[in-house]
């Protein structure tokens, strides 16, 4: 529908998304993971898709990535 009502506010995930950056992790696995159990906690979305890329992470690679995937 067009009702902006039943959309989720992205301004609103990208700051609980920032909150979970505040926090100091050892696995890109783990960042993804709490992202994506933040956003279907949060948020009315009933299915997530969670890319998390570490940029310079080999020197044989632009990046090393990370991709999660959750249903409610």
């Amino acid at each position: 529908t067009d009702d902006i009502e039943k959309t989720i506010n992205y301004s609103r995930i990208c700051k609980s998304i920032a909150a979970i950056l505040d926090k100091e992790y050892r696995l890109i696995e783990t960042i993804a993971g709490s992202i994506a159990a933040e956003i279907l906690n949060s948020f009315p979305a009933t299915k997530v898709e969670i890319c998390v890329k570490k940029p310079q992470a080999l020197r044989i690679a632009e990046y090393t990535a990370v991709k999660v995937v959750r249903e409610r």
